[in-house]
């Protein structure tokens, strides 16, 4: 019974707290978490005395003071949704440039460019649901390792180049002829 008595005061001091935060300039997210905060405390006070009439009272005054939230979630909700939709044009563009370029005469700096661009730019789309993210990071990465394998295709090509020209140049060493030799170097 005293753990009740104790309880009381505990859980009016509670309730005019949440009735200060009704229309309190704060931050939507910092008053969610005051708000979570002060229910949780609610919770743990857990008293065997019928506080009903305290319960409404801290219940509708929550209420009251959340309602700024709403509106900042479900603008927070909107910009998830719309960061996805972004997210995927993104995709779809980038899968529409790597199955249209010529692969064969690409300018390879503008291409790298280009990737680093996406990247930099789907990293900018956030935040996203966690499912979103995971759907929409598997499907970039995908198209992104599509297009640096075309890279590292060219790359390999010019070393390949590069591996034949110090062959041939080394090759030269054992002429006798040096003056031809530094000419066919250069």
């Amino acid at each position: 019974d005293w753990q009740g008595y104790v309880a009381i005061p505990k859980k009016e001091a509670l309730c005019e707290a949440m009735e200060s935060l009704i229309g309190a300039d704060i931050a939507p997210d910092i008053l969610a978490d005051r708000i979570q905060a002060m229910q949780d405390e609610w919770k743990a006070l857990n008293s065997s005395q019928p506080d009903r009439e305290l319960w409404e009272r801290f219940q509708t005054a929550g209420d009251k003071a959340f309602e700024p939230c709403r509106g900042y979630f479900a603008e927070v909700a909107r910009q998830r949704e719309l960061n996805v939709e972004r997210r995927n044009q993104l995709i779809a563009e980038l899968d529409r440039y790597e199955s249209e370029l010529d692969w064969s005469s690409a300018d390879w700096k503008v291409v790298q460019k280009t990737l680093e661009a996406a990247r930099d730019t789907f990293r900018s789309y956030s935040p996203v649901d966690r499912s979103a993210h995971n759907d929409t990071q598997k499907r970039f990465t995908q198209v992104c390792d599509r297009i640096y394998a075309h890279i590292q295709q060219e790359y390999d090509r010019n070393l390949d180049q590069k591996s034949s020209l110090v062959e041939r140049a080394a090759a030269e060493l054992d002429t006798e002829d040096l003056t031809l030799a530094i000419d066919n170097i250069k």
